[in-house]
């Protein structure tokens, strides 16, 4: 961060949401640094089972998802293809 860079953060606002802690318990640097640094996959839509009018209680066949991604250096999109082929490790979203 440049030097003198101050963030401020709204403790009223996270008081009347309801947040106790950042996610994995960061500072609000390193919070401020992953938000414009890191890779992020945002889900831009999800699509599955009967999409018609009225209510079908059935399992879809099959879903489709669009994602937007920011990449950064040293991560290519051929690369992030294999990442997103790999299988989720059940402890990556705290389950």
């Amino acid at each position: 961060m440049p030097a003198g860079f101050r963030m401020t953060v709204d403790h009223d606002l996270k008081a009347q949401w309801g947040i106790e802690h950042d996610v994995g318990h960061i500072d609000e640097r390193e919070a401020l640094r992953r938000l414009l640094f890191a890779p992020t996959c945002t889900i831009c839509g999800f699509r599955s089972g009967f999409i018609d009018e009225g209510q079908k209680t059935v399992l879809p066949s099959e879903a489709s998802v669009k994602l937007d991604f920011r990449l950064v250096p040293d991560l290519t999109p051929s690369l992030l293809l294999d990442l997103l082929r790999q299988p989720c490790p059940p402890r990556l979203f705290g389950y």
